[in-house]
């Protein structure tokens, strides 16, 4: 399924991956190498220590959602996620896209799915 984007859309880009497999490293080789271009992440992190969300913090400063003890993927809907959304999307924070980094137990289909059921306006999966 193909969504258009429109200019005041930013897109969503989901990262997902085997734990271990560099997902955190490739997340912050973005955000250091951006080209000028504002990332903001959602970062969902699986655990009492948010090892992610401190691993990219320093680089996103208030541009990062850090879900901490918990998976996106289990949620019932998209509305937990369109929080989260409204958040980093608010013209105000000129971000160009949002990445989701998915915990390595995360399932990337149920991500996938939550962001294109997002009711979002100001999103597109990209």
């Amino acid at each position: 399924m193909t969504q258009s984007r429109t200019p005041q859309q930013i897109p969503v880009v989901v990262l997902a991956g085997f734990l271990g497999s560099g997902k955190t490293t490739l997340l912050n080789h973005l955000l250091h190498r951006s080209g000028g271009s504002r990332i903001g992440a959602i970062v969902n992190d699986f655990g009492s220590i948010e090892i992610d969300a401190m691993a990219v913090a320093g680089a996103l400063g208030d541009s990062t959602v850090s879900l901490g003890n918990g998976c996106l993927c289990c949620a019932v809907d998209a509305g937990e996620l369109d929080g989260y959304l409204e958040r980093l999307a608010r013209p105000s924070t000129g971000i160009d896209v949002i990445v989701i980094e998915a915990s390595g137990l995360a399932e990337p289909e149920e991500l996938v799915r939550m962001v294109l059921a997002s009711e979002h306006p100001g999103i597109v999966y990209g």
